[in-house]
């Protein structure tokens, strides 16, 4: 069983169904930007609501939640309006990334305010699977971290 503490340490945490034909991750790249990813792990192309792709701005994509670590201050996450209908064709066996900055997603964010603890969840939505989808994927990481100091010894 892994605890609290030990899941803030694991960076971009993601999880697959069997069942589900993508595979969704986040990695950090800096401080206030991400990738995201999509993967095609199945063997037939995959059509998606542009809406749902999970880099989406509309909050059907990935929901953000964030805070401040000592403050144990939440940031408010910020979605659009709107909608947009395209279709996106997935390609079997392939891939689709695309990076995410975090200062567009929490107006409050602050580097100066000292380390905040971002966690993300989506649902893939599979066609006939509801609102539910066919798998969640979830993850922790934090930013704004002061790197530690190396001695040597």
């Amino acid at each position: 069983m892994i605890d609290i503490k030990s899941l803030w340490m694991l960076v971009g945490l993601s999880a697959s169904v069997q069942a589900c034909p993508v595979h969704v991750s986040v990695e950090p790249k800096n401080n206030d930007v991400l990738v995201v990813s999509i993967d095609n792990i199945s063997s037939q192309d995959l059509d998606i609501l542009y809406d749902f792709l999970p880099w989406s701005v509309f909050g059907f994509g990935i929901n953000y939640s964030a805070k401040y670590r000592e403050a144990k201050t939440e940031i408010r996450p910020i979605y659009a309006f709107g909608h947009r209908s395209e279709i996106v064709v997935l390609k079997a066996n392939t891939s689709m990334q695309q990076e995410v900055s975090l200062y567009k997603r929490f107006n409050d964010l602050k580097s100066d305010a000292g380390v905040v603890d971002v966690a993300w969840v989506y649902r893939f939505p599979e066609p006939g699977k509801g609102t539910e989808g066919c798998a969640q994927f979830k993850g922790l990481f934090s930013i704004f971290e002061t790197p530690t100091k190396r001695t040597s010894e």
